[in-house]
C-alpha cells in the first residue's frame, strides 16, 4: 500500500483495516513513516511479511495489534532500524515463519530483546534460537518503578482541635493558659476547648 513510498509520513486514524487480511510489504521502504497505528484492527491478517521492511524511521508501540491469526511474520522489522518496542501483546501462536524477523533492527534495546525473546521464542518458528544477542535474561532490564502512593486525604478536624499543616495532625486548639494555638481559634473556653473558629 504504502511499498517505496519514502516521504509519507501521515496519520491513518481513519483507516478501517477490520477486513484486511494482507498487510504484507505495506510500509515496505516508507522510510519517513512514524504514526501511531493504535488504531489499526488487525485481528483478521494472516500475513505481516515485511510490514516494516526498511521502514527505517518507524518506531511506535504495536500494542494493540491483534497477530493471533498471523501465519508469516518473515522480515517484518528486517531493517527497520530505528524500532525499540517490546511487542508485549504478540500472540505468535499460528507463526509458521520469522526468519529474518529482526535482522537490522539495530536501535532495539538489549531489554527489548530480552523482553522479545521470552515471549517470541515459545513459537518453533523463532529464528534466533541459540544467538547471544536474544537472550532471554530480562534482568537487564530496569526495574519497573514502584507506584506512587496517593497523598493522604486531608483530615478533617473534630470541635475543639485544628489541623497543624506541618504534621498533618488535629491538635487541640488552646494551650494550658487557654490562649488560642492558632489565629483561626478566635478565643479559648476554660477547659482548653475552641469556642470559636
Amino acid at each position: 500500500m504504502f511499498y517505496g513510498a519514502s516521504s509519507f509520513n501521515q496519520p491513518l486514524t481513519s483507516f478501517d483495516t477490520s477486513a484486511v487480511t494482507d498487510m504484507g510489504y505495506m510500509f515496505y521502504g516508507a522510510s519517513s513513516f512514524n504514526q501511531p497505528l493504535t488504531s489499526f484492527n488487525t485481528s483478521a491478517v494472516t500475513n505481516m511479511n515485511a510490514v516494516f521492511f526498511h521502514a527505517s524511521s518507524f518506531n511506535q508501540s504495536l500494542t494493540s495489534f491483534d497477530t493471533s491469526a498471523v501465519t508469516d511474520m518473515e522480515a517484518m522489522f528486517y531493517g527497520a532500524s530505528s524500532f525499540n518496542q517490546p511487542l508485549t501483546s504478540f500472540n505468535t501462536c499460528s507463526v509458521t515463519t520469522m526468519r529474518y524477523m529482526f535482522d537490522g533492527a539495530n536501535a532495539l534495546s538489549a531489554c527489548n530483546k530480552a523482553t522479545i525473546a521470552s515471549i517470541l521464542s515459545a513459537s518453533f518458528a523463532w529464528p534466533y534460537s541459540g544467538s547471544s544477542t536474544w537472550s532471554q535474561d530480562t534482568s537487564v532490564c530496569p526495574p519497573s518503578p514502584a507506584p506512587h502512593a496517593p497523598p493522604p486525604a486531608p483530615l478533617s478536624c473534630g470541635p475543639g482541635t485544628v489541623l497543624n499543616t506541618a504534621t498533618n495532625r488535629c491538635e487541640i486548639a488552646c494551650d494550658h493558659s487557654g490562649r488560642p494555638r492558632t489565629a483561626r481559634v478566635a478565643r479559648c473556653s476554660p477547659s482548653g476547648i475552641a469556642c470559636c473558629c
